[in-house]
Formats: structure tokens, C-alpha cells, sequence
């Protein structure tokens, strides 16, 4: 079962590790993907593209992989400002997605 609507909705603030960091890069660069600009202040990731499908879904990072698949890691099709969601703050080992160029 699923829990996953595929709305984007969740796709803000992913924290990656270093390894997952390196897998990213050398996808992006071997598919010739467009990195869009971001700021480390917006939440939305900066491989979901327009139609809310994400650039990078065959490297995407494990958190991405297993959300929606369990109940407790759900989508609740937050309908909100994304911009009130607070960043989360460094985490040893961890880096933000919108953080690598």
C-alpha cells in the first residue's frame, strides 16, 4: 500500500547524506540535468520540477524512496505555506538537497 499521492507536496527540506550527495551530483552531471538556482531558504526542492515530478527520481535519496510507503511517513497533502516550515539545522553527516550545486 501506498501513502503517497505523487502531489510534491512533501518534496522540502531532504537532508542526504555525503554518499547520496555524491550519487546526485554524478547523476545530474552524466544526464546533463539542469540544477535550477535555489536558496537555501525555500523549501521546495530544487529537482521537483514544474509538473511537481522529480528530476533526479531514479538517484532520488532513500528518505524520498521510502516516504509514502509506510503509515507513519504518510502524505497529508499539506496545502500550506511551505514557507513557514521551519529548516531543519545541521546535522552531522547530513546536508540539505538545495545545498548542492
Amino acid at each position: 500500500m501506498s501513502f503517497c499521492i505523487g502531489c510534491g507536496e512533501c518534496c522540502n527540506y531532504v537532508m542526504i547524506t555525503k554518499d547520496e550527495a555524491k550519487r546526485i551530483k554524478n547523476y545530474i552531471k552524466l544526464r546533463g540535468i539542469k540544477v535550477k538556482e535555489s536558496s537555501s531558504e525555500i523549501a521546495e526542492c530544487k529537482f521537483l520540477n514544474e509538473n511537481k515530478q522529480c528530476d533526479i527520481y531514479s538517484a532520488r535519496p532513500h528518505v524520498c524512496k521510502i516516504f509514502g510507503k509506510y503509515e507513519n511517513l504518510k502524505c497529508d497533502n499539506y496545502k500550506g505555506d511551505t514557507k513557514g516550515i521551519a529548516r531543519p539545522g545541521k546535522v552531522k553527516g547530513l546536508t540539505f538537497i538545495n545545498d548542492l550545486k
